[in-house]
């Protein structure tokens, strides 16, 4: 595509709804221009449109730097956050995908983080799992660029709520809202909430508790958690055993290891 002719809105709408789509990818990463076509056909009224754009922007914000996604992520969010809003769920898939690549490792300013993060927990009232579950892990991405008062006190109301999966959802932002240097102080809510996670019916939940737990065991923690962790520590070594459960089976004993990694330091 040249400077002199570029390509045209009705040219990417053939690319994006042919197999071509990669071509489109292409383009939209060669120049700005073909990208902001992209997001436009995200916003059109014709679902085949939108749901092709969608996997066109999740590809092209896979391979994008991050220079390319926070501009995107400023001006654009709202083609994600309108998409979000709609009825059709193979859509909002499409475009839970495209945003959990967008927000990836870009902080976010507490009024752009929390018109997404709400967006997003509304979604946790779906009754389809797998709807939770996709909405889940772009949450878990979710990064606001300082702890201010505002997004606090908005993880704080999802970290005590009865519904688990906004509760988990809660701990996930509250997780990514702290720094390196967090002691273990900020930990103790969670950590005291994840026994009865882990040892809840629902599969999905005791598989979000367990990435909770993982990611909670990557900060340091002083002594006397590390004696609540012994309590802990029990539980996810039975799930280890649990039958018909592969996959928690797996990522309990990938958090056995660190959780023994921990109290032996």
């Amino acid at each position: 595509m040249s400077e002199n002719n570029p390509i045209s809105k009705t040219e990417l709408r053939e690319l994006v709804l042919s197999w071509q789509i990669l071509d489109a990818v292409s383009l939209a990463l060669e120049d700005k221009r073909a990208l902001f076509l992209i997001l436009e056909l995200a916003g059109e009224d014709d679902e085949t449109t939108r749901l092709r754009a969608f996997v066109a922007l999740g590809e092209i914000l896979k391979r994008a730097d991050s220079d390319l996604r926070m501009m995107v992520l400023e001006r654009h969010l709202d083609v994600f956050i309108n998409a979000l809003s709609q009825e059709n769920e193979k859509v909002t898939i499409k475009a839970l995908r495209a945003l959990g690549y967008l927000v990836k490792d870009v902080p976010m300013g507490s009024k752009t983080f929390l018109k997404a993060a709400k967006t997003l927990v509304s979604l946790l009232e779906s009754p389809d799992d797998m709807m939770r579950i996709e909405t889940i892990d772009v949450l878990s991405k979710l990064q606001p660029l300082e702890d201010s008062k505002l997004v606090r006190t908005y993880i704080n109301e999802l970290v005590v709520s009865p519904d688990l999966y906004t509760k988990v959802a809660g701990f996930c932002l509250f997780l990514n809202m702290l720094n390196s240097s967090a002691d273990s102080g900020h930990l103790t809510l969670i950590l005291d909430e994840i026994p009865s996670l882990l040892q809840n019916d629902n599969e999905f939940i005791v598989e979000l508790a367990l990435d909770v737990l993982e990611k909670a065991l990557s900060f340091p923690l002083l002594e006397n958690v590390k004696i609540e962790l012994l309590k802990i520590s029990r539980i996810v070594d039975g799930l280890v055993y649990r039958e018909g459960a592969p996959i928690i089976r797996l990522k309990a004993k990938k958090v056995s290891d660190l959780i023994d990694s921990v109290i032996s330091t």
